[in-house]
């Protein structure tokens, strides 16, 4: 099989995180379990989903790249092949929980100029978590248009937007 969006990012990098860093990085979901979601001021969401082959039930914590027009956006540090992505893709999706709420929602890849459009509001709004996030993606990232483009044409966005 051809190679996937996104997929050319996970080789680069390598590895998974594991240990703290992954306990870390799983540390929103506990908030959101525990009701206080709304402390993450909106930066992040839980994605509820099942496996597509064990059926177990999964809480992914993500970062909120953009919100627009009652949608969330977020991106996959592993593209496509990030198990989330491909739980949601076998569908698996359960809820997504927001703050304080846990509702059904849909979901979509958004095409590359929408997603250049989130990321050139990501970089407005978060200036320094750009630069880190931007710069592990591509290392010679340097905030211009044809950069950002190059980035967006590559990576691997989902937009959920809630039901009810």
């Amino acid at each position: 099989m051809g190679s996937r969006k996104g997929d050319r990012e996970v080789r680069r990098r390598g590895r998974r995180p594991a240990g703290l860093i992954r306990w870390l990085m799983k540390a929103p979901a506990w908030l959101f379990r525990l009701g206080l979601g709304r402390f993450t001021r909106g930066r992040f969401i839980v994605v509820v989903h099942r496996g597509r082959k064990s059926g177990r039930r999964y809480e992914t914590p993500l970062e909120v790249v953009g919100r627009r027009g009652g949608e969330v956006f977020v991106v996959s540090a592993w593209g496509r092949r990030a198990d989330w992505v491909r739980n949601l893709e076998a569908g698996g999706l359960e809820e997504v929980w927001d703050g304080r709420r846990r509702l059904p929602a849909t979901w979509r890849f958004p095409d590359a100029d929408e997603r250049e459009e989130i990321l050139t509001g990501y970089e407005r709004r978060h200036r320094r978590a750009a630069k880190v996030f931007f710069t592990r993606r591509d290392p010679g990232y340097d905030f211009s248009d044809e950069r950002r483009r190059r980035l967006a044409d590559d990576m691997v966005m989902v937009a959920f937007r809630f039901e009810g």
